[in-house]
């Protein structure tokens, strides 16, 4: 795979920001995809999509901490609440 890292791609009308690394095109290996809608997610890619292990924040800091696959979160990991 030809790997490109650490680049800023802004996609989408809403103004998402993805940094992170590429592979061929696609969000591949680490990165960080920010909303306008205050949610950001930190952690692994594989062809555009959240996949591995990551930790997905909202903006009243509610947070996933564990395993994402193909875009979503699964039950192998932790919810974090604010009190």
């Amino acid at each position: 795979m030809d790997y490109t890292t650490d680049m800023e791609c802004s996609f989408g009308a809403d103004g998402t920001i993805y940094d992170g690394d590429f592979a061929n095109g696609y969000f591949h290996g680490d990165g960080t995809l920010s909303w306008p809608s205050g949610n950001i997610y930190k952690g692994e890619f594989r062809n555009n999509l959240q996949n591995g292990y990551g930790e997905m924040i909202w903006p009243d800091g509610t947070m996933f901490k564990g395993t994402f696959k193909d875009g979503t979160y699964t039950e192998d990991g932790e919810w974090v609440y604010l009190e």
